[in-house]
Order: structure tokens, then C-alpha cells, then sequence
């Protein structure tokens, strides 16, 4: 969601969530979910991503 949805903190946004998480769960398993945002979050220092 981080990637892919606004900021906003709005009913449609978490609606939109809730059925990206769903899409998601079915595409990939858990670990790929996990090593995904792994990679993709901010660590600090200019550094994102784990890999």
C-alpha cells in the first residue's frame, strides 16, 4: 500500500486497502509479501530496502 496508494486517510483509502490486501494475499504468499516491503521501506541515512 505503501507504494501504491496516496497518503490520504480517507473511508475510500481504506477501502482501496482492504481490497489490495486481498488481490495481494491471493497473488503472492507470505514471504513474498514480507520481501517486498522489505525492500522497499525507508531505513534511514538514504538507505531503502534490505537487498
Amino acid at each position: 500500500k505503501n507504494f501504491l496508494l496516496s497518503s490520504d486517510q480517507t473511508v475510500e483509502r481504506k477501502l482501496k486497502e482492504a481490497i489490495l490486501a486481498i488481490r495481494i494475499e491471493r497473488a503472492f504468499t507470505k514471504e513474498q509479501i514480507l520481501e517486498l516491503y522489505m525492500n522497499e521501506i525507508y531505513l534511514g541515512v538514504g538507505a531503502y530496502g534490505v537487498a
